[in-house]
């Protein structure tokens, strides 16, 4: 009888522990690459807008969960999980952002390049 009162108690109390480490683990790891991810786009957005480069093409892996959005020069780089957002980096440049955003994850062909004063970024899915 005793044995079954402490299996019982090590399932009810062990179960939830376990998903929500499991759970913790995932949204870190989700984090870990929607920031590896917004660093290699921000890099390539820069060296465009400072002007040290006059385009990039890049090929870049869209981590699940992720969102790019733009608003005037801002771009915005978000992890979301259950529509909460769970980490977000923002980076402001010196031209107005034009933005074809990525509709998913995957593998994504990433064009950045100065059209008319306007810093147009662009992922087009590879097929």
């Amino acid at each position: 009888m005793l044995i079954a009162i402490g299996l019982t108690t090590a399932v009810v109390v062990g179960v939830p522990v376990v998903l929500f480490a499991m759970d913790t683990i995932g949204r870190t790891l989700g984090t870990e690459a929607a920031d590896a991810f917004a660093k290699v786009v921000y890099n390539q957005t820069a060296l465009v807008d400072e002007g040290h480069i006059s385009q990039s093409a890049v090929e870049v892996d869209v981590p699940a969960d992720v969102v790019v959005s733009a608003h005037a020069s801002e771009l915005t780089i978000s992890f979301m999980q259950e529509e909460t957002v769970v980490a977000s980096w923002s980076e402001t440049y010196i031209h107005d952002i034009e933005l074809v955003s990525p509709h998913g994850p995957g593998v994504y062909h990433l064009t950045i390049e100065i059209v008319e004063d306007v810093l147009e970024i662009a992922f087009i899915a590879v097929t």
